[in-house]
């Protein structure tokens, strides 16, 4: 199982995150790489040159990236080629459009087509319907979250429902 974390714009511009993220991750049993840290595109593309620096640092101790709300902000397509993240994250918007006909799904299909061109693998948000889940398989989106697999849990749900699953986690 991944365990994803949102982080705010200012805590990813602290100067010790990096060396924070490290310590947390070696103290834990969770290999790196299950880690999945969550900034929203506008965040990631503020002071591009220094988000990007970071992500760099972050992935070299393998974690994992992901885009939150993607096609929600106000960034520049041409960022998305040199962004250093694994996962975008469909923002509900674009799966909310996908209940009915017309343009929305146009839009939410060149999006997936881009992100598997780019090599970034999807994660729809906000599914609340059989329905988005029909249409986004089609499309070739395989991974979702939203109210229609579950309403949030507290800590001991998570842990009774990773534990029920997946079995303890593998040390790095």
């Amino acid at each position: 199982p991944l365990v994803c974390v949102n982080v705010s714009p200012r805590l990813f511009a602290t100067r010790d995150f990096v060396a924070r993220v490290e310590a947390a991750v070696a103290g834990s049993s969770l290999p790196p790489g299950r880690l999945v840290l969550e900034m929203t595109e506008g965040a990631a593309v503020e002071d591009a040159a220094s988000t990007f620096a970071t992500m760099r640092r972050l992935k070299a101790l393998g974690v994992r990236l992901a885009i939150d709300d993607f096609g929600a902000g106000y960034s520049s397509l041409s960022h998305l080629q040199d962004l250093p993240v694994d996962v975008l994250k469909l923002d509900k918007l674009f799966v909310d459009g996908l209940r009915g006909e017309g343009r929305s799904r146009l839009v939410t299909r060149g999006i997936l087509d881009l992100a598997r061109a780019l090599g970034k693998l999807v994660v729809a948000e906000g599914i609340e319907e059989p329905v988005q889940v029909e249409r986004l398989r089609e499309m070739g989106c395989t991974l979702g979250q939203g109210y229609l697999f579950s309403r949030p849990v507290g800590e001991e749900e998570i842990e009774a429902r990773l534990g029920a699953t997946a079995g303890p986690v593998p040390g790095p």
